[in-house]
């Protein structure tokens, strides 16, 4: 299944595959980010069902730690700019679970 985003989209997606990669790497953890961090910065999201239900747990784990975040807030900024953030990421969430459906 082809996945596609908007520019923003591919940016947050780079950035949690990233943030994921050097987690794992610490960890000395092999797993999936790495494929799936190569295929997002070359925009060519062509994934199989195994990789997109890798991705679907990546985003939902990012988005309950944006949840996390923005209840520890102590401005309203700050839980306004997480709970925005938290909003997009839901969207790309939706994007790849409709795709998982259609595999």
């Amino acid at each position: 299944m082809k996945l596609t985003f908007t520019n923003e989209g591919y940016r947050v997606l780079v950035d949690i595959l990233l943030k994921r990669e050097r987690v794992e790497l610490a960890q000395n953890e092999r797993h999936r980010t790495s494929s799936l961090l190569q295929k997002a910065l070359a925009r060519d999201l062509s994934l199989d069902i195994a990789e997109l239900e890798d991705l679907e747990q990546i985003l939902k784990e990012s988005a309950e730690a944006l949840a996390r975040s923005a209840a520890q807030c102590d401005t309203q900024a700050c839980r306004e700019k997480a709970l925005a953030e938290q909003s997009f990421l839901e969207s790309m969430i939706d994007r790849v679970t409709e795709a998982c459906a259609m595999v």
